[in-house]
């Protein structure tokens, strides 16, 4: 068996600890290591899969010249973008797909991004009682709150704390946003018309399309073998992913329960004992090593 895919997410696996939201750094000496390795990395083709909006990751491909050494076996180099919603199909292009389109629920799903749009602007707007309320419960000034920009999802960031730079506790962060939501946004979440999806680095509202979606789609598009891909992850986003694939990995930083779930894997499965990029990074080798023939 060899693996011809690797899906990765970035934010907690291809990139260092809390790297660039806008995506836009060019030339972050500490981090440049890891992106060397990106550019002269010679195995399976790397599929980004991530939370980010294509804006914020454009200038992360551009950083590693789109995996230049890599063995493609795509005729073109996509990017799974806002968790599964949003495809780019060939990252120096910029074409893209939607998901959303083929998206069956109750509710016309063009109602529900319009929902989405209306739900970023109130949480803006209510940011600094959402800010207020986090310190109460913590007894500590936090930072500002960031929402990302994006077509088909609402990302709050989670915030650090203003005495140093760790964030506050996702969980606290969680129980507080969604105090603030609107009725018609609650309703809509209890109907699993929209979902709630964390890591530690933020809590996203979104239709319930995943990167599993993006990837099935993909392969459906391309014709490849699900036995052919493997996946690395950290968060609870990334897990029916990992399921799906046949090969999984994540770094040391992982969640529990995505650790959990590669574990069961057995030999397909590889929990690093590295973190973030360093842990991918290792991933990736682990990965060559076992499931590349032409790694040899």
């Amino acid at each position: 068996m060899s693996i011809e895919v690797v899906f990765s997410d970035l934010d907690g696996c291809l990139l260092p600890k809390d790297y660039d939201p806008s995506g836009v750094e060019q030339s972050h000496l500490p981090s440049e290591r890891y992106f060397e390795y990106y550019r002269s990395y010679p195995g399976p083709q790397i599929v980004v899969c991530t939370g980010r909006s294509w804006e914020a990751t454009r200038g992360i491909m551009t950083r590693v010249s789109h995996f230049p050494s890599e063995a493609r076996v795509l005729p073109v180099k996509p990017v799974i973008c806002e968790n599964g919603a949003r495809i780019v199909l060939d990252s120096r292009k910029g074409e893209e797909v939607s998901l959303i389109e083929s998206f069956r629920c109750d509710s016309d799903p063009r109602i529900l991004v319009r929902e989405i749009h209306d739900l970023r602007k109130t949480v803006v707007n209510r940011s600094d009682l959402i800010k207020r309320e986090v310190e109460r419960r913590l007894n500590k000034p936090v930072g500002q709150l960031h929402f990302p920009p994006k077509k088909y999802m609402v990302t709050a960031d989670v915030p650090f704390y203003q005495s140093n730079e760790e964030r506050v506790p996702q969980r606290v962060f969680l129980e507080v946003l969604l105090q603030f939501l609107p009725i018609s946004v609650r309703d809509l979440l209890e109907k699993n018309q929209l979902i709630v999806s964390c890591s530690r680095n933020a809590v996203d509202v979104h239709l319930p399309i995943g990167k599993s979606d993006g990837v099935r789609f993909l392969i459906e598009k391309y014709g490849l073998e699900r036995t052919k891909i493997a996946y690395i992850g950290d968060a609870e986003s990334d897990i029916e992913a990992l399921t799906y694939a046949q090969v999984g990995c994540c770094p040391a930083n992982a969640d529990d329960s995505v650790k959990k779930h590669v574990r069961r894997k057995g030999a397909f499965g590889y929990v690093s004992p590295f973190l973030y990029a360093e842990g991918a990074i290792d991933s990736l080798k682990w990965i060559t090593s076992r499931f590349y023939p032409r790694s040899g």
